[in-house]
C-alpha cells in the first residue's frame, strides 16, 4: 500500500491505517518507520545500486550529457549516453 500508492512511511503511524490492519489479520505487528528506513529501504537501495553498477560496468565507454528544459516546469537531469571513441 505504501509503495503502490506512494504514500509516505508516517501512514503506519495514522490510527485509521493501524485499525485497518488491526480488522484484517489482528496478530499482525505493523513495523516501525525506523524499521522500513532502516532494513526494508536500505535492502532496496543495495539491490538497485548493485543492478545499476552491473549495468554500468557493461559499458565501455559513457559521456555524462547535461540536458536542462526551463518553462512552466523547472527541470535539470543528467542524461548518459554510450559513445564509442575512436
Amino acid at each position: 500500500m505504501i509503495a503502490v500508492d506512494i504514500q509516505p512511511y508516517s501512514l503506519t503511524s495514522d490510527i485509521g491505517f493501524q485499525k485497518l490492519i488491526a480488522k484484517l489479520c489482528p496478530n499482525y505487528r505493523i513495523p516501525s518507520i525506523k524499521y522500513f528506513t532502516g532494513n526494508i529501504i536500505l535492502d532496496i537501495f543495495m539491490k538497485v545500486k548493485a543492478k545499476i553498477q552491473i549495468s554500468l560496468d557493461e559499458i565501455s565507454n559513457l559521456s555524462p550529457m547535461i540536458y536542462c528544459v526551463y518553462g512552466a516546469n523547472l527541470k535539470s537531469e543528467v542524461l548518459f549516453e554510450k559513445r564509442t571513441l575512436y
